[in-house]
């Protein structure tokens, strides 16, 4: 697959009911995403928990 962008974008709206299995390569891609996703996540959570 040259370019996985469309079918990222696709599987994203099945959250966690889909898992990319094949090619590993989109699977990587797809594993990066939700990282970088619950990264913005944790930022937000841990900006709201302040105290200043």
């Amino acid at each position: 697959m040259s370019n996985p962008f469309w079918l990222l974008r696709e599987i994203r709206a099945y959250g966690k009911d889909c898992e990319v299995v094949e090619p590993e390569s989109v699977r990587q891609q797809a594993r990066a995403d939700a990282r970088s996703m619950l990264v913005n996540y944790d930022r937000a959570d841990n900006s709201l928990a302040r105290t200043d």
